[in-house]
């Protein structure tokens, strides 16, 4: 018992020591927006708002560090650490009962808690959904990965395998490596191969339904959004893109896992090129070929083969269905243990040799070697995600054309120029970065609406203007390039124009108090003050019924403001003839 003990402490620990540095880290851009996501969730008991997050569990506890940590960041990191050495622990759980108990599967998850592919995921609170789910995995593994299944072991598994489903896309390996497990490690009959393969058929099935489910609800009542994260290919594209992009994401996803460096970028290498895809038919074509090589003589090595090219499989799905056509680095977090098993393996074979007492010392001064390799190499990236300029200095040096990365850095700098006070050269610094996003390629909503603020700042309004229909035409129905578009109207002295631009925005939020304050601005610059007057008194009207629900849901008595304003009837406006807000 003791031995046990101290097994799962030391790998824990190996597991705290492998990105221990993050500890240092900042929020990083990414993790900033995931903590803001909290703001649609009233608290633990809001069901419905919890269920609307694109991933659920890192949503609950990043509540909880809220209400523990408050502000400090250090929290939010220890944390990710924690959850890490969980998964450690379980998967360590999980191969000593695969294994029988042999030293394989000590080595393996000691090489898994120190894999630097865990820094993209351990290093960035944003991407603690990728540990939670593989931790739901693994717990489920431990449910469904035994000789016999009983109702029990069917029903913790499922629960387990439900919240990895609505967690991350790389549930869908779970199914995967249940077939793997009954095909490669259980000896039967062929009546029981095929009933296995129902089983996992159907497990996969419903992994698949809930993830869609989750992900419907959520487009449809969260914040995530299809248009702008992952959105299918037209059907006619179909066919193309998997014959291409499919099997080059395998060959990018095993490439991230064998050695993440250099350090391209978080979202991972597009695959854009034949050559990576007939790579990826091969990569295919190896790892398939070793299973059915391995399967009779070494089953273990079969199962982690087989890990491995179910997570690739898995991950590169994400070419397929993301507008980035990217691996990510962070969902190959989840695939790593494949990889571990197989070095596990080999140093286990490794040390049943007999050997010289010199040889033996070479060799274990040889694995200590590695070990502090690996810590370092983890937590060296782990310093590169702790920082947003370290990230994406070192990201534009590999990859200066990620129009992605260069407005990133110009939305770093401009954020930075807020509260710096050379203002200056970071706004010209943003500015250069957000044309070198537009040169390469990036013309989305962002780029051009960052332009246009940037313009804002020079006074250069005529420009401004044309930034930001720009950006409007690639997104419409943008609250925010609107009012940014009504903005510099009104700075060239474009009156109606400007008014006729913040009563659309009136007309689907009339509530916005600032709007009626914007409008009045309209008037009273044309001399109008009579125009003015109302939509001054329905700002202050409004303003006024926003304090009382404060003092009511502060509980505190509440008392009119004897200087409200009354009720008043706003003048009628005529529909627009002409379209303000319209694509060129």
């Amino acid at each position: 018992m003791i031995t046990k003990f101290w097994l799962y402490t030391t790998i824990a620990l190996l597991a705290l020591a492998s990105c221990a540095i993050s500890l240092t880290s900042e929020l990083a851009y990414d993790d900033e927006r995931a903590a803001r996501e909290l703001r649609g969730v009233a608290g633990l008991t809001d069901l419905r708002g919890l269920a609307s997050q694109t991933a659920p569990l890192r949503q609950i506890t990043l509540l909880v560090d809220a209400a523990v940590w408050k502000k400090d960041d250090l929290g939010y990191h220890a944390m990710n650490l924690v959850y890490h050495a969980l998964t450690v622990l379980a998967l360590l759980a999980l191969l000593r009962r695969l294994l029988d108990r042999r030293p394989a599967a000590q080595w393996a998850a000691g090489l898994f808690a120190l894999m630097p592919i865990g820094a993209a995921a351990v290093g960035l609170v944003a991407h603690r959904g990728e540990i939670l789910g593989m931790l739901m995995m693994l717990i489920a593994c431990l449910a469904w990965l035994r000789p016999q299944r009983d109702w029990i072991a069917w029903t913790v598994g499922g629960i387990f395998a439900a919240l990895a489903a609505v967690e991350t896309s790389m549930s869908l390996l779970l199914p995967l490596l249940l077939l793997a497990h009954d095909q490669l490690l259980l000896p039967q009959s062929p009546e029981r191969s095929r009933a296995r393969w129902v089983e996992a058929v159907a497990v996969a099935l419903a992994v698949f339904a809930v993830h869609v489910v989750h992900r419907s609800w959520v487009s449809a009542y969260g914040s995530w959004s299809p248009e702008s994260w992952e959105t299918l290919p037209a059907w006619s594209d179909v066919p193309l893109r998997l014959l291409r992009d499919w099997p080059a994401g395998v060959f990018v996803a095993l490439r991230w896992l064998a050695c993440p460096l250099p350090f391209i970028h978080d979202h991972g290498l597009t695959p854009s090129s034949w050559f990576l895809t007939l790579a990826g038919l091969a990569t295919l074509v190896a790892l398939v070929a070793t299973i059915r090589s391995q399967a009779r003589q070494q089953p273990q090595l079969a199962f982690g083969v087989a890990w491995i090219l179910a997570g690739c499989v898995v991950a590169a799905l994400n070419v397929f269905r993301s507008h980035y056509g990217a691996v990510f680095e962070h969902e190959l977090y989840a695939v790593a243990p494949g990889l571990c098993l197989l070095g596990g393996l080999a140093i286990e074979r490794l040390c049943k040799r007999e050997r010289a007492s010199i040889r033996l010392w070479m060799e274990i001064g040889a694995l200590a070697v590695v070990a502090l390799t690996l810590v370092t190499w983890s937590n060296w990236r782990a310093y590169q995600f702790g920082s947003e300029i370290r990230l994406l200095s070192t990201t534009l040096s590999n990859n200066p054309d990620s129009g992605l990365c260069h407005l990133a850095m110009g939305r770093l700098c401009l954020e930075a120029s807020r509260r710096s006070a050379g203002k200056g050269t970071l706004r010209a610094t943003a500015e250069r970065e957000f044309e070198k996003a537009r040169d390469a390629g990036w013309n989305y909503y962002e780029t051009y609406g960052n332009l246009g603020e940037m313009a804002m700042h020079r006074r250069d309004y005529t420009r401004a203007e044309s930034c930001y229909r720009q950006a409007l035409a690639l997104h419409p129905t943008g609250t925010g390039g609107r009012l940014r578009l009504g903005n510099a109207l009104h700075a060239q002295q474009r009156y109606a124009a400007a008014r006729e631009v913040y009563q659309q925005l009136l007309a689907e939020k009339p509530r916005a108090i600032d709007l009626y304050r914007l409008i009045a601005d309209t008037y009273e610059s044309e001399n109008r003050p009579a125009e003015a007057r109302p939509f001054l008194q329905q700002a202050m009207r409004l303003a006024e019924e926003l304090r009382q629900k404060e003092l009511e849901l502060q509980g505190k008595p509440v008392a009119p403001d004897p200087d409200a304003p009354p009720v008043v009837t706003l003048p009628a406006t005529p529909a627009p003839q002409t379209n303000a807000v319209r694509r060129r």
